[in-house]
């Protein structure tokens, strides 16, 4: 499985995302298209490893 993170900061950070306390998201994206958000980036890691895991749990 191919799991993509894909960092957002600023201005970059889609405006549904956007607080006031949030400088950095990352878009979490399985290979099966759906997509997660994250606000840290142990939170994105952790949800990266877990679709991957899954993935080769599935197979």
């Amino acid at each position: 499985m191919s799991v993509k993170v894909k960092r957002f900061e600023g201005e970059e950070i889609p405006d549904r995302l956007r607080k006031d306390d949030v400088d950095v998201v990352f878009e979490v994206t399985a290979d099966d298209g759906s997509v997660e958000y994250r606000y840290s980036d142990v939170d994105a890691a952790r949800t990266a490893v877990n679709l991957s895991e899954q993935d080769k749990a599935d197979d």
